[in-house]
């Protein structure tokens, strides 16, 4: 919610890569990524993308702020 993941994809017989998840769309099956290989807002389709992904045993890194910027910013 408002963070994007970074996430690993190894997809086919490539090497592993890096993309950004920006967006999901359950009903019509796709995840939504920039790819920096390829282009933004490239749409895969939601069982390739998680094939690729745990092909890299779901690899995913999420950047937070730290707790005292959290506590400051509510203040």
């Amino acid at each position: 919610k408002g963070r994007p993941l970074i996430v690993c994809l190894r997809e086919n017989s490539r090497p592993p890569h890096y993309v950004v998840v920006t967006g999901l769309d359950g009903q019509q099956g796709f995840v939504l990524v920039n790819d920096p290989a390829r282009r933004k807002l490239l749409k895969l389709d939601r069982t390739g993308f998680e094939e690729g992904w745990s092909a890299t045993q779901n690899w995913t890194l999420l950047a937070l702020p730290r707790q005292d910027t959290l506590v400051r910013q509510e203040n």
